[in-house]
């Protein structure tokens, strides 16, 4: 039953949720996992590119010592939004124009 899960060669994840759906015994996960890192198929197509973990930031002491900025477009308009990462406040203003003097010039 198992090789008949695992015929697609979905990974281990897929095949453990599949096989859920019409059985279960002591143990089947764990077996699951077995049988598909083994497969030399799922080896080799298996995806390579992994998450990267998230990276910490240092905490501000203070508010607006450090900041987030970006653009963004609401319909035909731009604005500014500004994060404060010590009181998460948000400040937004309206571009005219994406240019970086008047970026600045909001800032």
């Amino acid at each position: 039953m198992v090789k008949l899960i695992h015929e697609a060669h979905f990974g281990i994840e897929k095949c453990k949720k599949r096989a859920r759906e019409i059985m279960r015994w002591p143990g089947m996960n764990s077996f699951i996992e077995t049988i598909v890192s083994e497969c030399v198929i799922c080896e080799k197509f298996k995806k390579a590119n992994s998450k990267e973990p998230l990276k910490p930031h240092t905490v501000p002491y203070r508010p607006f010592e450090k900041i987030g900025a970006f653009i963004m477009d609401f319909g035909n308009i731009s604005y500014l939004v500004v994060i404060d990462y010590y009181s998460n406040w948000i400040e937004i203003a309206e571009l005219a124009n994406k240019c970086t003097d008047e970026e600045i010039t909001k800032l």
